[in-house]
């Protein structure tokens, strides 16, 4: 990545803290240059009212960012029991609400949203196909197992290609991970 690329992570929890940071490592940026935005603790509030909230704000400080040096925002917020499009238009009309202009296709901004969870794309990259989008799969005992589902997601980012087997939320999400350089 060019020097100055800067990568700011909106994310529900350390499991998708650990999956993003590792899939933009695999995507070839400096681990320095990563930053969380830090998210609840866990069992200590709503990671998705987290992420909605912060929203707007980020995405306001990711512009002011993007004008003057490359940067990048990666949003994550699983889609629960929701649809991945009820989940992103949540997001949506929170940026209406708060009078901030919509992202454009142009953006260097990745919403990755995950049906269930998070643990679901993990749960089909070290497992296979096929996945539940409905059943909620367990967190993993050390956070470094997830590397290689998050390294996974980054080698079919940058091929633009698609496993055999993903679940639609992946697919859409491997589609989003591409907004992002």
């Amino acid at each position: 990545m060019p020097e100055g690329v800067q990568a700011v992570v909106l994310c529900e929890d350390l499991q998708a803290w650990v999956f993003v940071r590792r899939m933009l490592i695999a995507l070839n940026y400096d681990a320095h240059r990563i930053r969380v935005i830090p998210y609840p603790a866990e069992g200590r509030g709503s990671g998705e009212q987290h992420v909605r909230e912060r929203y707007a704000d980020e995405l306001g400080r990711h512009r002011a960012r993007a004008s003057r040096t490359k940067a990048v925002l990666v949003v994550h917020v699983d889609a629960d029991r929701l649809t991945v499009q009820e989940r992103q238009a949540a997001l949506e009309q929170e940026l209406q609400g708060r009078g901030v202009a919509p992202r454009t296709p142009d953006e260097s901004v990745a919403v990755l949203v995950p049906k269930r969870e998070i643990e679901t794309w993990i749960y089909f990259f070290l497992n296979g196909p096929p996945v539940d989008e409905q059943t909620s799969y367990p967190k993993l005992d050390r956070q470094s197992e997830a590397w290689p589902a998050a390294e996974a997601f980054a080698a079919h980012a940058r091929a633009e290609s698609q496993p055999a087997g993903a679940p639609p939320s992946l697919l859409t999400g491997l589609a989003e991970a591409r907004h992002i350089p």
